[in-house]
């Protein structure tokens, strides 16, 4: 039987959290989702409203999720809303996203972070995350890394993305433009 990605996440996480003795609700203050697209944390998160509070009413299980949604999700949501699937690198896309737009509020928080793979592999971790994160923060410079983004033409892309890695040519004032702090955060951590 073949699931969309959708009922692949939602059953992974379901069997996944079910081995836990407490409600994730209980101990998490953020929950970020695989995101191939951002719709996707919406469904996972109903998905976990669902099984954690399959004893209530609909209309309450409804509440819930609205408010925990707003609460513990949507501050993860930016780069999938602006950047589109990344793949793996959407969780973290999705930590970026929440740093980005919480800022110092995730000191001492626990935040969840559900990734699944195409082979129905799941993998669920929680971040304690630590104080004194406003220089980290402001070293991401996420917005800015969006912000620098440059539109291409599909001939351009396809320029790019149709040959074999040696025969890409790139167009060096476009990559000076990217020798920065932001490359060197990157690649060096």
């Amino acid at each position: 039987m073949l699931f969309n990605g959708f009922e692949v996440q939602c059953r992974a996480f379901t069997f996944e959290f079910r081995s836990w003795k407490e409600k994730l609700f209980d101990i998490l203050d953020y929950v970020i989702y695989h995101m191939p697209f951002s719709n996707m944390a919406k469904k996972a998160h109903r998905c976990l409203v669902e099984a954690e509070y399959h004893d209530l009413d609909s209309e309450s299980r409804e509440r819930i999720y609205k408010e925990s949604f707003h609460k513990m999700v949507e501050g993860s949501l930016l780069g999938a809303r602006e950047v589109g699937n990344i793949y793996t690198g959407s969780v973290y896309m999705g930590l970026m996203s929440l740093l980005e737009q919480e800022k110092e509020k995730v000191e001492g928080k626990k935040v969840g972070i559900f990734s699944y793979g195409s082979g129905c592999g799941a993998e669920f971790f929680i971040c304690d995350m630590k104080s004194n994160l406003k220089n980290i923060i402001d070293r991401l410079d996420f917005m800015k890394q969006l912000e620098r983004r440059k539109k291409i033409t599909i001939d351009h892309y396809t320029h790019i993305y149709s040959k074999k890695d040696e025969e890409v040519i790139y167009f060096s004032p476009e990559v000076q433009n990217y020798k920065d702090h932001l490359l060197n955060l990157f690649l060096k951590g």
